[in-house]
């Protein structure tokens, strides 16, 4: 983080504004390593047990997605193609309709929020700044026992969280795309489909990986 944030402002104009970071063989390490642990657990995209790990790993390339210097360091080290696939396994086999297209994370359906045990973990950490909308944490009914306890909702609530993500970095239309049509995710924009769409046999050429 030290070769992207040079304070804690996280405004765009203080983060776009930096010079470029004196990139170092740890920093090129440490990007390489968070890449290969991100490609291991998203490998194991049918295990519920990983869905938190996912989760905290997104939040932070999420953010990052937000910069130029975020993008120019760790966008090409991300498997978009397995996140893609990952992200329509999760809409393939999930038991309810995710709130993709809201302004920040889909509240609970009784308007009190309960966070996911990982946001206790994440709260006040510099790239979850303007992850957390206001009032996320203060439902004092929750015990402290309880913000850790994870009944069998909590499986939803990840998959939506990490959909969420998904598609508000989709939203950037850079290497993630979400096509409103076959409400899928793809590697491909909507406008290469549009261009490739006729081969001379005639057949299309898509990009759904699911």
């Amino acid at each position: 983080m030290n070769a992207v944030l040079k304070s804690q402002q996280v405004d765009d104009t203080i983060m776009d504004d930096l010079p470029d970071p004196v990139l170092t063989d740890a920093f090129n390490t440490a990007v390489g390593f968070a890449a290969r642990t991100y490609e291991i657990v998203i490998a194991r995209w049918g295990d519920k047990n990983t869905l938190p790990c996912l989760h905290t790993l997104l939040v932070f390339y999420w953010f990052m997605m937000d910069f130029d210097v975020g993008r120019q360091y760790l966008e090409d080290s991300l498997p978009w193609e397995q996140t893609a696939l990952l992200l329509n396994y999760l809409l393939r086999t999930g038991e309810f309709t995710p709130r993709l297209d809201t302004p920040e994370i889909p509240w609970p359906e009784g308007g009190k929020a309960h966070p996911l045990p990982e946001d206790y973990a994440m709260r006040g950490l510099i790239y979850t700044g303007t992850y957390f909308p206001k009032k996320w944490f203060d439902n004092t009914a929750i015990d402290d026992d309880e913000k850790y306890f994870e009944p069998a909702s909590t499986v939803s609530k990840h998959c939506e969280r990490i959909l969420w993500l998904g598609y508000s970095m989709a939203m950037r239309k850079r290497r993630l795309h979400w096509d409103e049509n076959t409400g899928q995710f793809s590697t491909k924009s909507n406008e290469s489909n549009d261009d490739n769409q006729s081969t001379d046999d005639g057949t299309s050429e898509t990009s759904n990986p699911a």
